[in-house]
């Protein structure tokens, strides 16, 4: 790609000067490959995270506060599979003929702004949930302040509020562009949308975005993360009988283990999450870094590069759904409950050692009533073919996923 700037579309014809530049892109059966794993990954990906979406809000006993921040990443996911990837793959993957079709008037825009958005409310989430699961381990008697349902959905609507506000010169500053190049792989056309933003401007503005969406996120999941892994390299603190503030039973002692162990569980879960957050958004950022600095994607493998650093990000929004299953009894339950219900086919009964994990799961474990700890069990427990709720108003905690 020379120096020359690509002509503005005029959205009457597609008539840019063909200019030499290699793009692997070009070749034919390099770009079908991608175009193929592109729209496979976005059928993954919606089809994943609605299932996360419906099995959550169809059973109650699921809606607990770190449910609600996982829901809350896969409403961001469903919508990035349903608005971002086609058009994302129109900009950066189809001829001229057809993108002219669909980025008139402000789609251009619009695609880049709710992108930015969509990235954003899943990262905050991701932190969210991080300093969530390192309240609830390290400081689990402050817990429950933080886990009403009333402050959790404030906070889902800040990681969309905060976004929203942030981006907004994204919705403004995007200009569409025609390009036509042609190689020895061959001939394409495409209409791409470049910002538009003064190029001082736009250093600042993204290098601020890096350093608040990326870099002091990093920060605050490392410090939560090593705390919690520190944690869970030490064994489960048990609570003695004699204990000045609290009274236990040994049964009620085996259920605080069971409790703790169970918490554990959930944030093995949630550091997998963030890690695939940032293994998979890692390289975008890095190439929007690298672009401000040098001209290299101007000397080959624009659309080639982008369309894969696209998909290397949304492979984050594809594994999130597959994590849940394998690293959730509950959720996994869930899962087979829903869709053995649409087939008609009864659930296979569960493993002895999936039932003695799941069982008599307590929702309001450690109660403190004045200077004793009374134990409430059975609020909630699986049957060996469905959840079952004992007590229709128990309070949902994050505990158990």
């Amino acid at each position: 790609m020379n120096n020359t700037s690509p002509s503005i579309v005029s959205f009457r014809n597609c008539s840019a000067i063909p200019e030499p530049y290699t793009d692997w892109t070009q070749n034919s059966f390099v770009h079908g490959t991608l175009v193929t794993l592109w729209v496979m990954m976005a059928v993954i990906i919606f089809f994943g995270n609605v299932l996360v979406i419906l099995v959550f809000f169809l059973n109650r006993h699921l809606q607990t506060v770190t449910n609600y921040y996982i829901v809350n990443m896969a409403f961001a996911d469903t919508a990035t599979a349903i608005f971002v990837m086609p058009l994302k793959l129109t900009e950066l993957g189809a001829p001229c003929y057809i993108s002219f079709v669909i980025f008139h008037g402000i789609v251009c825009q619009i695609t880049q702004y709710i992108f930015m958005i969509l990235v954003f409310t899943s990262l905050i989430t991701v932190v969210v949930i991080s300093i969530e699961r390192y309240i609830a381990i390290i400081h689990p008697f402050n817990a429950r302040f933080c886990q009403s349902k009333i402050k959790t959905k404030s906070i889902i609507f800040g990681t969309w509020l905060l976004p929203i506000i942030v981006c907004f010169p994204f919705l403004l500053r995007q200009s569409v562009y025609e390009v036509e190049f042609y190689s020895e792989f061959g001939t394409i056309s495409r209409l791409i949308c470049i910002n538009s933003m003064s190029p001082n401007f736009r250093s600042v503005y993204i290098l601020s975005f890096i350093l608040l969406f990326y870099i002091v996120p990093l920060i605050v999941i490392l410090f939560t993360s090593s705390r919690i892994i520190w944690k869970l390299l030490s064994p489960i603190e048990m609570l003695q009988n004699d204990s000045s503030r609290y009274t236990f039973s040994s049964q009620s002692q085996n259920v605080s283990y069971r409790r703790e162990e169970n918490k554990r569980k959930v944030a093995k879960m949630i550091m997998v999450i963030a890690s695939l957050y940032f293994i998979s958004w890692t390289p975008f950022y890095v190439i929007q870094v690298v672009a401000m600095f040098s001209n290299f994607l101007n000397r080959r493998n624009y659309f080639f590069t982008f369309i894969l650093i696209h998909m290397m990000s949304f492979f984050n929004s594809m594994c999130n759904p597959i994590v849940y299953y394998f690293m959730s009894e509950k959720l996994r339950f869930a899962f087979k409950s829903f869709i053995m219900n649409i087939l008609k086919k009864p659930l296979p009964a569960m493993r002895k050692n999936e039932t003695s994990n799941l069982s008599k799961i307590d929702q309001r474990l450690l109660t403190p009533l004045n200077s004793e700890c009374t134990v409430k069990k059975n609020h909630l427990y699986f049957s060996e073919n469905s959840f079952q709720k004992l007590d229709q108003n128990h309070s949902s905690t994050s505990d158990y996923l």
